[in-house]
């Protein structure tokens, strides 16, 4: 039995996964005790990035045997309980970098011409100014330059912006550098120092603290433009409130929060230069099928190559 705690298109499901036997229920993201409730025969369990798959939960699942995650980042995962169990996780790495990738160029564009303000401001008025600026010239940082930090280089190399790059993770002669031609910088306060916009690329870990706080954002040319699909957490939403506010901060793209999905009054998702989507960027119709066709597909090979689990006691 595999179980599915969170949307993937059901013919997906259907495609990747029979004749396996399957339980589908999104609804099962935010019902913890109902997923429990269906977990005493899983073999597998399928999540994306709400589910949080704790200890306590896989002691719920004597027989699973393996974890899909549709999507990339493990931080909903309790990866070492997972190890300790011996249990596979089977997610699917770079699987939406070309989505994500034209979400960041996107926000940029629409960020640059300040499109959003003048598609509204034609329901009332028609004024027209010369403020904008082309990208050509300009500065992105990317903080991460994996399989979306890539994707994000090249395309906006294409648009003449100068992309620069701090990723401590990868070598001075790691073959990403020449590929992207993205600019190398070893410190993180270099980086941050040129960044007219900023876009991060990295995945949170937790009990960490957010990569940009009050400190980072000062470090930023006054006026830059700030972009997160990673992870919420990533940042300091105070400290980034006070930097908008301040002017520091010009504007900023959120696709991710740190509590998603935010309270109504939050106070950035009612910013006038704060742009919000509801973690979307890495989803598009392409980018589904091959996330699914990776992970549910890969559930399908594991569980028909490994033997059932003997039953144990919880």
């Amino acid at each position: 039995m595999v179980v599915v705690a969170e949307w993937c298109p059901p013919h997906l499901l259907a495609q990747h996964l029979d004749p396996i036997a399957y339980r589908y229920n999104p609804a099962w993201a935010d019902d913890p005790a109902g997923l429990a409730s269906v977990l005493a025969d899983a073999r597998a369990l399928v999540v994306r990035n709400r589910t949080l798959v704790t200890a306590a939960l896989l002691d719920t699942a004597p027989a699973l045997q393996v974890v899909g995650r549709l999507g990339t980042g493990l931080d909903n995962l309790d990866v070492d309980a997972l190890t300790r169990r011996g249990i596979a996780i089977i997610a699917a790495p770079g699987e939406n970098a070309v989505a994500v990738a034209e979400y960041v160029l996107a926000a940029i564009l629409a960020a640059n011409r300040d499109l959003v303000p003048a598609f509204a401001s034609t329901r009332t008025r028609w004024d027209r100014n010369a403020h904008a600026r082309e990208l050509a010239g300009q500065t992105l940082v990317l903080i991460g330059l994996g399989h979306v930090g890539r994707a994000v280089a090249v395309r906006a190399a294409a648009l003449g912006l100068v992309v620069v790059a701090h990723d401590p993770r990868l070598a001075q002669d790691h073959p990403a550098w020449h590929a992207t031609g993205a600019r190398r910088t070893p410190r993180l306060e270099d980086a941050l120092a040129q960044a007219q916009w900023l876009s991060l690329h990295v995945p949170a870990v937790p009990g960490q603290p957010p990569l940009l706080d009050s400190a980072s954002l000062a470090r930023l040319p006054r006026g830059a433009y700030v972009i997160n699909t990673a992870r919420g957490s990533l940042i300091d939403e105070g400290a980034l409130l006070a930097a908008l506010q301040s002017g520091q901060v010009s504007g900023a793209t959120l696709d991710v929060r740190e509590l998603e999905p935010p309270p109504p009054d939050d106070a950035l998702r009612s910013h006038p230069r704060v742009q919000s989507t509801p973690h979307i960027a890495g989803l598009t119709q392409e980018s589904q099928v091959r996330i699914a066709a990776g992970v549910l597909g890969g559930v399908r090979a594991f569980l028909h190559s490994h033997r059932p689990l003997p039953a144990r006691s919880v």
